[in-house]
């Protein structure tokens, strides 16, 4: 099965540029649970689910400035998903 191009797009509110894929994680913090994109350089962005279960995509933020506080078991997930989007992301520009 080919995969379609996964083309970066741009969120007109924060100016931020980033491939419309995303994982996501629930913590304590954020019950609803964050969702997690990579920017176009592919470095980690989140930014918190809506109740509806969507991205709050005009609240995305860079990982690298909270990430020092996230526990072994966070860290863990977080890696797993930047990695998950990397792949993801390489897939779709190999099959075309």
């Amino acid at each position: 099965m080919k995969m379609k191009k996964i083309e970066a797009i741009k969120n007109e509110a924060s100016g931020i540029i980033y491939f419309p894929i995303s994982g996501k994680i629930k913590t304590k913090m954020h019950p609803l649970g964050l969702h997690f994109f990579l920017d176009e350089g592919l470095g980690l962005l989140c930014c918190p689910s809506l109740a509806s279960g969507e991205p709050d995509a005009n609240n995305m933020e860079q990982v690298d400035e909270w990430y020092p506080t996230l526990t072994k078991s966070q860290e863990t997930k977080v890696k797993k998903i930047a990695h998950r989007l990397y792949v993801r992301i390489e897939e779709s520009q190999e099959e075309n």
